[in-house]
């Protein structure tokens, strides 16, 4: 099982479920979960992953490797279907991911996250969602 939805307070098995493979073309998602921060997220119904890599040289390979940013998210009341990625972003979510400016998305107790955003050397942003965006 790829997602498994435990129990908070006695750690028994809920729910699990296998994630269905990702199209790396419409965004690189969960494959890259070991390259930089990587954070997940889990609202009871939606499961959320959001990565964050900033530009690095390789140590083993001597190259240098962009910035790269991606997110997933799926429902696992349907047996983890894929609902959305940063392909599909729009409004305030879209404006904050463009040429990965969202730095770090933090899960909440709540179910929401919290996004920390760069605007430039002198400016950032925290937003808070109430939901997974």
């Amino acid at each position: 099982m790829d997602a498994m939805i435990r129990d908070l307070k006695d750690g028994h098995l809920l729910d699990a479920f296998d994630l269905p493979p990702v199209d790396a073309t419409a965004s690189p998602g969960p494959q890259y979960l070991d390259r930089g921060n990587t954070s997940l997220g889990f609202d009871g119904r939606l499961l959320w992953i959001y990565e964050y890599t900033p530009e690095h040289n390789s140590d083993m390979l001597g190259t240098k490797t962009n910035e790269h940013c991606g997110y997933e998210v799926y429902d696992a009341m349907h047996g983890g279907a894929h609902v959305r990625s940063l392909s599909v972003a729009t409004g305030d979510w879209a404006r904050m991911t463009k040429s990965c400016r969202t730095r770090a998305l933090l899960p909440t107790a709540d179910g929401g996250a919290i996004a920390f955003v760069v605007g430039n050397e002198r400016r950032a942003e925290v937003v808070k969602f109430d939901g997974p965006p």
